[in-house]
């Protein structure tokens, strides 16, 4: 007769974990990865679209610098154009570099922030694994003491 109560708590205590994996993990990551994926589609569109106006730019501060080179060939008062030119195009590199820059931090950031999220959910189903066979290591002492020796 214990030994099928012991079954019992067994498959009990399994379909608890079965049930906290479900809603601990399942139900959240999924709920989580259709918020990300529009989350991330609206990002990445954004990201698009803000470094073709940031490319734009320095291709633009790029090609005028280039016309002033040309210009500047039959012309030798021109100089002073040339270095505005120049810083102009370099800060317009700047401009994107730094774009560039801070856009992959803050994809580093929500990556991190997933990995965290999923690896919060495998703590709490390794605490549930980790009460699961705690109670039955206590169950299995408590009855290893109460059995009778035999000389």
């Amino acid at each position: 007769m214990q030994l099928v109560e012991v079954h019992k708590e067994i498959h009990a205590q399994q379909t608890n974990i079965l049930k906290a994996f479900y809603v601990d993990l399942l139900l959240p990551l999924e709920s989580n990865l259709e918020k990300d994926t529009k989350v991330v589609a609206g990002e990445h569109k954004r990201f698009l679209q803000q470094h073709k106006s940031h490319h734009d730019s320095y291709q633009k501060a790029l090609s005028m610098c280039k016309k002033q080179k040309k210009r500047t060939r039959s012309s030798l008062f021109t100089i002073g154009k040339d270095v505005k030119q120049l810083h102009a195009m370099e800060d317009e590199k700047k401009k994107l570099d730094g774009f560039c820059d801070q856009s992959l931090k803050q994809a580093i950031t929500q990556e991190r922030r997933r990995y965290g999220f999923v690896l919060e959910r495998q703590c709490s189903l390794a605490k549930h694994y980790l009460a699961y066979h705690t109670k039955f290591l206590v169950n299995y002492e408590g009855k290893k003491n109460l059995s009778p020796k035999h000389i």
